[in-house]
């Protein structure tokens, strides 16, 4: 008797360790994913920043017109706080001809 529940409990191990398996790749393939798609980000960052030291470089050089900007948007949807709004320049206009 002793060794048929020996067996059993074998068994409940061999499904037990099969379903961990199962749950650790499934959590590693969505790992992979994640880290593919933030590869992905930098990749396309990296391209930006030079896209934009180049624009730089070229309007040092006295080729370039006006403010150089990226042709692509950033894929993190940074905001800089210290860019002027729309709001805050028509303020400081209008403070400007109130002072004149």
């Amino acid at each position: 008797m002793q060794s048929g529940r020996r067996q059993s409990a074998g068994w409940q191990t061999a499904t037990t360790l099969q379903s961990c398996g199962t749950n650790w790749k499934t959590l590693l393939d969505k790992l992979g994913k994640d880290m593919g798609d933030l590869g992905a980000n930098l990749v396309k960052t990296a391209g930006i920043y030079r896209q934009d030291e180049q624009s730089v470089y070229a309007h040092l050089q006295g080729e370039g017109r006006g403010v150089p900007r990226p042709t692509e948007s950033d894929p993190f949807g940074t905001v800089l706080v210290g860019e002027p709004s729309t709001a805050a320049e028509k303020s400081r206009a209008a403070s400007e001809r109130k002072a004149k």
